[in-house]
């Protein structure tokens, strides 16, 4: 049987095995510590929104645009709080399964944007 290191194959399978898990355990703690943040940081912004459309006199029409939008950013902050990362992983999987189209444009678009936005003007 081969070895490296004074350890045979299956050895070191089994170590890089425990590896791979402990970072994906690491990467799930971090990421639902930086979900928890976004949601608060989110309502946070949802608060302001609010605070200045009332304290500036704004149009009806703009005024419901504003209600539409806070509600918008709540639901995001709600789904953050009410979803780990591992359930939406799979509901990002679902959706990238069900529709391939979609998430090619998706990423396309995201592409470009991330390029304009890190290029500058050329």
């Amino acid at each position: 049987m081969a070895t490296t290191n004074g350890k045979d194959a299956q050895e070191v399978m089994d170590d890089v095995s425990e590896r791979w898990s402990d970072i994906g355990r690491d990467f799930n703690k971090n990421a639902n510590q930086a979900r928890g943040k976004i949601a608060a940081q989110l309502r946070d912004l949802s608060k302001r929104i609010n605070k200045e459309a009332k304290n500036s006199e704004v149009d009806e029409r703009f005024g419901i645009q504003i209600d539409r939008i806070t509600h918008q950013v709540d639901s995001l902050a709600d789904y953050l709080n009410d979803t780990d990362v591992e359930e939406m992983g799979s509901r990002a999987t679902h959706m990238i399964r069900t529709n391939p189209w979609l998430a090619v444009g998706l990423a396309f678009f995201a592409g470009i944007w991330i390029a304009r936005s890190m290029g500058g003007k050329r």
